[in-house]
């Protein structure tokens, strides 16, 4: 009975909570909600960006946002949900969105989509190159140096990886680009280290002053993913010569939506022009996959599902979410897919073990079979996608795996070895010590047993005796 008073009692602080965030104020025609009280510091630095380069008619009048929430080596899923999109619409992400937001491993991936050859807007690397890279990098950034983990006693006295991998990866990956050369508007949080304040990075605040927000979009993916307690931050420089240090944003703006719409109002785009399609990392379910996706039976989250979306950015997280913050027409324009991750799953998630990453790539695929994915995906892009689009769903899932993980990713690296090694040694001997366990209690059970019968023996006579 104590569980369901304090169980409820959550519940209650968790909804006026909820409700004391969200603005009172009715939308009018054409205009965000309350906009003058959701206005952040933060959403200024989007910038008015100028004309974008490769995708100016891309959306026919629909102003296109994707928006990438955090997650880690989980938001390979994200790219495999992108490559579905280009495959359908038979057109490159950047060619389609006119925006890209992204918070930490999300904001990784935006950085990728977004990175030019030069000035005509080439992307830098497809989606296929981009997989493969993301799974690659994400395994070296997080595998363990032993120098380093001695030297801080693995992680206890400092962060567990060093920055030094971290950075030069990305450096070797886009080379002397820039965040004022990409071929979509890049909005990415991050936290200054200085101000401990977040702060949104973006093209076009970039291109309006280049000497003080223009940083290499090396150092940028680099500080974007440097994950406290991971990793130090990062130093990056401006054209201009000034170095600031940042930090991963995931435990400040996990999801970027909101953001994102704020920066979009503040360049004075109007809710009517704008179409957002929010793609999450996954969150983990214990409920099989079906249609009703995310809603348990009843129609309702639980509190433990209530909790997680608080943390994961419940305020734009759903529908109903959008329409409290922003106002009926961002809500009828604003699609989110999250998809559920088996708690086994999503609890093994290892971004050094290839086996791990197959069981996410499972988990999304899944998903991607759903009517609730379908839905969504012909609701945003309409009369965009090809005809008979969902035709080859199966095809095309089957060729995801290999997408991610080639042969050479899939042979055990050291560290795994490593640790299957540590896991047959200790399986071997919690086998041993079970077996040498069950022989003792055995012998002891048997030895006590005839203790007993020796001691009762006088008393209820010896077999075979015969009473006179």
């Amino acid at each position: 009975m104590s569980c369901v008073i304090v169980r409820s009692l959550i519940l209650c602080i968790l909804v006026i909570f909820y409700f004391h965030l969200s603005p009172q104020a009715t939308a009018a025609d054409g205009e965000f909600k309350n906009s003058d009280e959701r206005r952040s510091g933060c959403s200024s630095s989007m910038g008015a960006g100028g004309s974008l380069p490769g995708n100016a008619e891309a959306t026919e009048g629909d102003y296109f946002a994707l928006s990438l929430t955090g997650g880690g080596v989980r938001n390979i899923t994200q790219i495999l949900m992108l490559l579905h999109i280009e495959h359908l619409t038979g057109r490159r992400i950047h060619e389609i969105f006119k925006v890209v937001a992204g918070t930490s491993a999300g904001g990784m991936l935006a950085v990728y989509i977004a990175a030019t050859t030069g000035s005509d807007g080439s992307a830098m690397y497809t989606l296929e190159q981009i997989a493969r890279q993301y799974t690659r990098n994400i395994r070296r950034a997080f595998s363990p140096s032993v120098r380093h983990s001695a030297r801080n006693l693995c992680g206890l006295l400092g962060p567990r990886h060093e920055n030094t991998v971290l950075v030069e990866t990305f450096r070797g990956v886009f080379g002397k680009s820039r965040l004022s050369q990409t071929n979509v508007e890049l909005f990415v949080p991050v936290v200054n280290d200085g101000s401990k304040r977040l702060t949104c990075l973006s093209t076009g605040a970039a291109r309006e002053n280049p000497k003080g927000e223009d940083f290499l979009l090396g150092e940028l993916a680099a500080g974007i993913v440097a994950f406290t307690g991971f990793y130090a931050p990062v130093e990056m420089k401006n054209i201009g010569g000034q170095a600031s240090r940042f930090f991963d944003a995931g435990a400040h703006a996990y999801d970027p939506t909101s953001l994102v719409l704020e920066g979009l109002q503040g360049e004075g785009r109007k809710a009517s022009e704008i179409k957002v399609l929010r793609l999450g990392s996954g969150v983990p379910w214990l409920n099989p996959v079906s249609d009703k996706g995310l809603r348990n039976k009843n129609g309702f989250k639980s509190l433990q599902q209530t909790l997680l979306m608080l943390v994961h950015g419940l305020n734009v997280q759903s529908e109903t979410g959008a329409k409290l913050f922003f106002g009926d027409q961002v809500a009828e324009r604003y699609f989110h897919l999250e998809f559920p991750v088996p708690g086994d799953v999503f609890a093994a998630i290892d971004a050094t073990d290839s086996r791990s990453i197959d069981r996410l790539i499972e988990a999304v695929t899944n998903y991607m079979r759903t009517s609730e994915y379908r839905r969504k995906i012909e609701g945003f892009f309409g009369d965009k996608l090809k005809a008979n689009a969902f035709d080859d769903l199966e095809a095309f899932l089957a060729t995801l795996p290999d997408i991610v993980l080639s042969e050479e990713d899939r042979r055990p690296t050291f560290c795994e070895q490593s640790a299957r090694f540590l896991q047959a040694c200790g399986s071997g001997l919690y086998t041993c010590g079970s077996v040498i366990y069950r022989g003792f209690t055995a012998c002891g059970r048997k030895t006590r047993i005839g203790y007993q019968r020796l001691a009762q023996g006088p008393a209820e006579g010896l077999v075979g005796e015969k009473e006179d």
